[in-house]
């Protein structure tokens, strides 16, 4: 099984069938649904499907849906991981926090640690990135995170845009 990952504030480790409750709260959140499932309020057991497929990811490929918790709490303050949506494609960052945890930084900590994970555990070679165009802090993360800016479409009729990561790229920046 995949280790947990720690970083200064943060303790995450691989989501759990245990964890259903509290992630499909946290994922049925108003706030936190706008930018995640096209603002659709899944039911549990499409939450329970997509932890089962995370689970299948991390058994096969080394990666999934980590959830992520502050130092000394068992308060669960949101998810972050890598997972593949297509054979085609590499592994898709994703992220999101409970609103209560917006703006402390938390999202871009937890993600810094999934990208060292993945380029220097699993030593992947890319790593992509999408976000609703409204979603102005997803798109700060990224950027601070050091992704590049491919293109925008629109998808579900919502405006996407698309980011990627090169580990040469990871192992060059200047950030965190």
């Amino acid at each position: 099984m995949v280790e947990p990952l720690q970083t200064d504030r943060l303790n995450l480790r691989p989501c759990q069938i245990s964890d259903l409750d509290p992630v499909h709260s946290l994922w049925t959140h108003p706030e936190v649904r706008r930018f995640l499932f096209d603002d659709r309020a899944i039911d549990r057991q499409e939450a329970r499907t997509f932890i089962e497929a995370s689970l299948n990811s991390f058994t096969t490929k080394g990666y999934g849906i980590w959830v992520c918790f502050e130092k000394n709490s068992d308060r669960l303050a949101g998810f972050s991981g890598l997972l593949q949506f297509s054979p085609e494609q590499p592994p898709s960052l994703i992220f999101g926090l409970h609103p209560h945890f917006w703006g402390r930084g938390y999202a871009q900590e937890a993600a810094n640690s999934i990208l060292r994970y993945a380029f220097e555990e699993l030593n992947l070679d890319k790593i992509i990135a999408d976000a609703d165009e409204p979603n102005r802090a997803s798109i700060r993360v990224l950027n601070a995170l050091g992704f590049c800016p491919l293109n925008s479409a629109i998808a579900n009729e919502r405006p996407l845009l698309y980011y990627e990561m090169r580990r040469e790229h990871w192992q060059n920046r200047d950030v965190l």
